[in-house]
């Protein structure tokens, strides 16, 4: 058998809130500032589609280094803050969720707004 018994866990794309939590930029996943870096270029490259056929484009890999930049700073002069833990990013997504309900039932709220 197995020293160490193996788990299975699921990543739920539809819905987040019925998967196991899996934080790839958690401070303790990086290494060195190259992983900041892939880690902002995936994330930066799935948000805007059309980046990817002007790579190398300085208004593209600026925003990039950039965040690159802020999440490595993050890593290390605040790894015990909520953005490490997961605990940011679970509240982003029920706030933008429910943003978007309001929204698609015509009852946005005015607070939300900018």
């Amino acid at each position: 058998g197995y020293k160490v018994k193996p788990k299975f866990y699921v990543i739920n794309f539809d819905d987040p809130r019925r998967s196991h939590r899996c934080n790839p930029i958690h401070p303790d996943f990086m290494e060195d500032i190259t992983d900041a870096y892939e880690s902002a270029y995936t994330i930066m490259l799935n948000l805007n589609k059309s980046w990817v056929q002007k790579q190398g484009d300085f208004f593209v890999e600026s925003p990039i280094i950039l965040f690159a930049a802020i999440i490595w700073y993050l890593k290390i002069f605040k790894p015990d803050q909520p953005w490490a833990d997961g605990k940011m990013s679970s509240q982003l997504l029920h706030t933008n969720r429910a943003a978007g309900e309001e929204k698609e039932k015509g009852t946005e709220n005015k607070s939300l707004k900018k």
